[in-house]
C-alpha cells in the first residue's frame, strides 16, 4: 500500500507556502525571486538546507510514510537566471535510500511557464507550448534525471505534471524511461 505525502515548496517555490521568502520584492514565483533578490543564491540555498531536513524524512517513516512526492524545476542544474538546487535534490535522494522511501519525481514545471502560476516558475506567463524548444527541454530535464537516479531502485517513476491551464490541451502525462528515451532518440535539439 502506498502512504505517501508531497514535499512541495522545496525545489518550487510557492509564495503562499514560504510568503517571508518574498518580502520586500515585487513577485510571487521563482523567477522573480531569483531575478529580484539581492540575495537570491544564499536565501535560496539557506531555504533549501532548512524547509525540509533529514530528520523530517525520518519522521515521515516513523509515522507510516513509504512515499514521497518530489516536485522540482526543469532549471534543477541551474540554467540562467536560476539557481542550481541539483546537489539538494540528490541528498533528498540520498536521504529516501537510506530511509527505503519511494520517490515520486515530479518535473513540476517548464519553460516559459506551462500555467501562468507561481507553481510554474513565472506568474502570469504561459509561454511554454509556443516554442518547441520550450516543449524539449522538459524531457531532456527528464532524460537527465532518469541518468542521476538509475543506480537507486527508490526512484519510483518520473513524472511532468503540467498543471496545465484550462485553456490549453496539454494533460499531465507520465512517461517511461523507455519512451522518454526513444522520445529523445528521435528529437533535434535546436
Amino acid at each position: 500500500m502506498i502512504k505517501g505525502v508531497n514535499l512541495g515548496g522545496w525545489f518550487v517555490l510557492e509564495s503562499w507556502m514560504k510568503p517571508e521568502l518574498f518580502k520586500g520584492i515585487q513577485s510571487k514565483d521563482e523567477t522573480g525571486f531569483v531575478d529580484m533578490h539581492p540575495k537570491a543564491k544564499k536565501e535560496l540555498e539557506k531555504h533549501w538546507h532548512t524547509f525540509i531536513t533529514k530528520e523530517d524524512f525520518v519522521y515521515l517513516k516513523s509515522i507510516g510514510i513509504n512515499s514521497l512526492r518530489l516536485p522540482i524545476p526543469w532549471w534543477f542544474q541551474g540554467e540562467k537566471p536560476y539557481i542550481s538546487s541539483e546537489a539538494f535534490i540528490h541528498q533528498a535522494m540520498k536521504w529516501a535510500a537510506e530511509l527505503n522511501l519511494d520517490v515520486l519525481i515530479d518535473l513540476h514545471t517548464a519553460p516559459g511557464c506551462q500555467n501562468g502560476f507561481d507553481n510554474g516558475g513565472i506568474e502570469g506567463v504561459m509561454t511554454w507550448h509556443l516554442f518547441e524548444r520550450n516543449i524539449q527541454l522538459p524531457l531532456i530535464s527528464l532524460l537527465t534525471l532518469q541518468r542521476h537516479f538509475i543506480i537507486t531502485h527508490h526512484l519510483w517513476v518520473l513524472k511532468f505534471s503540467m498543471n496545465p491551464s484550462h485553456r490549453l490541451i496539454c494533460p499531465s502525462f507520465k512517461i517511461s524511461i523507455r519512451d522518454l528515451m526513444l522520445k529523445l532518440e528521435n528529437t533535434q535539439i535546436n
